[in-house]
């Protein structure tokens, strides 16, 4: 284990803010000002996505961070995210500068202790369901300082180590977006064969069904429930564990049965595919958000098929377009759906498709499987170096 000192004590930590939007002299022109979500644990950070004006640099307490600046994202989303500087640059903030005032520190030996421990820091820093990081914990948190000799070795040999692993990591990642891409394109050309019969959903499928089927049971009939974060994304079925009595639910929640077929009809779970075929429910029946939309279908479809629409790329987008805003959240409009026109064959063809689709998403399934894990495997091999390399194992001084 090597010694530590508190981050105030090597280095000056400092966060400034962002220019009037209002103010068009503020504005575009040639210095980069760097927001949070341009921070993604970037070793070098090579581009801004906006520039200010030396106006508003010298009439503001804003400063122009130096090339080598370890940066530093406080709240939200990106909290904890890193990036070292490959040029001069502002920030918004929500970014802390870690500045090497004391030269007793190397960027890329301190950007890796900070990436090492951001499990324990976003634990730590929760508030109010989002991570927000203060400057005085940052300015207060313990950092190993061994030797620079030590540091730059240390340095080199994770940065050896890491590059294989990346390698490794992002030809994972590329094998997960091919076969993102291969589910997609195999739904569109089954959904673009314009041969079978054209039909509006509405004359197909019943449209949230009404409240008063379930009047034939007790009021304290255990129903299943769910709420909206409990669904997955891209699942065709769901196995709820939450059940409550009808009475609790019926006024307020939205009614489906089985084999119906549900669709969330708020941003952003819309876009996420939040889309699944309702089975194995209690006594029959289930509860849910009122953010769904609930698709009962008729003797010449399957509920399958309409699934399998529902999670089609093209016919998100084409939906997403005709979204209206309503209490502060953008819906899918109610007639937009109705009137939705789909290809319709024969109900045997419709199983025949489903057949082959649930085989190929079955398989995609078991390699997605595979390589989430092979990721894992990876993140766990780098965190693994990093233990090493912080608790004094990985150069021996």
């Amino acid at each position: 284990m090597y010694p530590t000192k508190k981050l105030w004590e090597i280095s000056k930590t400092t966060s400034w803010g962002t220019p009037l939007r209002s103010n068009a002299s503020f504005w575009w022109w040639n210095i980069p000002w760097l927001k949070s979500w341009e921070l993604n644990d970037n070793l070098k950070i090579s581009s801004s996505e906006e520039f200010i004006t030396e106006i508003w640099l010298n009439n503001s307490s804003a400063k122009l961070f130096k090339k080598w600046t370890l940066l530093i994202a406080l709240y939200w989303a990106t909290a904890w995210k890193l990036g070292i500087l490959d040029f001069e640059s502002t920030t918004n903030q929500a970014v802390c500068s870690i500045q090497n005032v004391y030269n007793v520190f190397i960027e890329k030996f301190l950007f890796y202790y900070l990436f090492s421990k951001r499990e324990q820091i976003i634990k730590d820093s929760f508030w109010w369901a989002q991570p927000n990081i203060s400057k005085s914990y940052l300015d207060n948190f313990p950092i190993p300082l061994p030797p620079l000799s030590t540091q730059k070795l240390i340095v080199q040999k994770l940065d050896q180590a890491f590059e294989n692993i990346d390698k490794n990591i992002n030809l994972t990642k590329e094998n997960l977006k091919n076969l993102e891409e291969l589910n997609k394109s195999v739904l569109e050309k089954v959904f673009s064969d314009w041969e079978y019969e054209m039909k509006k959903l509405w004359e197909i499928c019943e449209f949230w069904p009404k409240k008063s089927e379930t009047n034939i049971l007790e009021k304290e009939t255990l129903v299943s429930f769910v709420p909206m974060k409990y669904v997955n994304e891209k699942q065709m079925f769901f196995q709820s564990e939450e059940e409550k009595a009808l009475n609790e639910v019926y006024k307020w929640y939205t009614y489906f049965a089985e084999n119906d077929v549900l669709l969330a009809k708020v941003t952003p779970c819309f876009e996420n595919w939040k889309s699944w075929i309702a089975k194995n429910l209690k006594n029959w029946i289930w509860f849910g958000s009122s953010e769904f939309y609930v698709f009962r279908i008729n003797w010449n479809t399957i509920p399958e098929w309409i699934y399998y629409l529902f999670i089609n790329d093209n016919f998100l987008k084409e939906w997403a377009n005709n979204m209206s805003w309503a209490v502060w959240l953008k819906r899918v409009t109610k007639d937009f759906i109705l009137n939705y026109k789909l290809p319709l064959p024969p109900l045997q063809k419709q199983k025949e498709i489903v057949e082959y689709l649930d085989e190929v998403f079955e398989k995609n399934k078991e390699l997605k499987t595979k390589y989430e894990e092979q990721l894992r495997e990876l993140e766990e091999l780098k965190q693994s170096l990093l233990k090493d390399a912080f608790d004094g194992k990985l150069v021996k001084e």
